[in-house]
């Protein structure tokens, strides 16, 4: 196959029309007006094809040729472009695909910060955000199926990666005990451990996993993957337990409010902590673990909490 084009052609070309002219092109390109006329007409040689009407003038126009071949030309200017961005980030070592794992627990606006924030930097990464149980999530790390982790533990239980992977404590999240507006327990004055009893108990399932289920009051329990779909779910009837940012940062306006509790004992906190493997240790990597504790701090600034410092096993 014969591919007569360059790239110094086709982006003459494509500037030449958009811009309506040889000098105007030559500026934006900051090239000569006759470098760009000799590209043009090189290319008008190589293809067989008059892409500009030289007999008219401001603006320069296409001929009916040059308009088919306008878009094609462009869209090869892109892939070319597309191309020397890819084979830069491969140069850079930059990883083509990474997967954090989230737990439900965090709010999906931090979450997005961070995807944005990395995305931006490294547009050339592929990011794939999940959840994952508990139970699943050092396997995944150690098996390199994940890259990443934000994982929930106990409030107070000292996070000690395993072999191999590097841990960093993000901050302790305190929890309340929530209904919707209409329920009839938000006409109580406070809020016996009695008489949640009865109650059904919508609970977040990374929760579960730190003991909660077993603490939890109610006969009657169910667990979910999110907390939009335990706030959906609150409606006449039903308590839950959800971190306290849901009401401070207003993230459910109308849909949850908080219940008096007269047993401390029965709303902790749980920690938050962020998990990785150092090996390999590209530069996205160690980008989305700089970004995650930067977009912690700033989302829970408000909060005291222990420091940010890097655990290594």
């Amino acid at each position: 196959m014969h591919l007569p084009l360059n790239i110094n052609q086709l982006e003459a070309f494509v500037l030449t029309a958009q811009h309506g002219s040889f000098s105007k092109a030559a500026k934006v390109l900051n090239k000569g007006r006759t470098t760009l006329s000799e590209h043009v007409n090189n290319l008008e040689i190589e293809l067989n094809i008059e892409l500009f009407d030289r007999n008219t003038r401001n603006p320069l126009l296409l001929t009916d040729g040059g308009k088919r071949l306008l878009h094609h030309a462009s869209l090869m200017l892109k892939m070319a472009e597309q191309l020397n961005v890819v084979s830069q980030s491969i140069s850079n070592q930059e990883e083509a695909e990474l997967t954090l794992s989230v737990a439900s627990v965090i709010p999906n606006c931090l979450v997005l910060e961070i995807i944005k924030n990395i995305s931006k930097k490294f547009p050339n990464t592929s990011l794939c955000v999940l959840s994952q149980d508990k139970g699943l999530v050092h396997d995944s790390l150690l098996n390199k199926t994940t890259d990443v982790a934000i994982t929930v533990t106990k409030r107070n239980q000292k996070i000690i990666p395993p072999p191999n992977i590097r841990g960093a404590f993000l901050c302790d999240l305190p929890m309340k005990f929530y209904t919707s507006p209409d329920s009839a327990l938000q006409l109580k004055s406070y809020i016996s451990h009695s008489d949640l009893i009865m109650e059904p108990c919508y609970l977040l399932r990374c929760l579960g996993d730190v003991g909660f289920r077993e603490n939890s009051p109610s006969t009657v329990l169910s667990t979910f993957g999110s907390i939009d779909l335990i706030v959906k779910m609150l409606g006449t009837k039903g308590w839950t337990i959800l971190p306290e940012y849901c009401l401070s940062h207003n993230l459910y306006p109308n849909k949850l409010k908080d219940l008096n509790t007269d047993f401390k004992v029965m709303s902790p906190s749980v920690s938050i902590g962020m998990a990785y493997s150092p090996l390999p240790m590209g530069p996205v990597k160690l980008a989305l673990t700089e970004e995650i504790i930067s977009c912690f701090r700033r989302f829970f600034s408000a909060w005291p909490s222990k420091s940010f410092d890097v655990v290594s096993s």
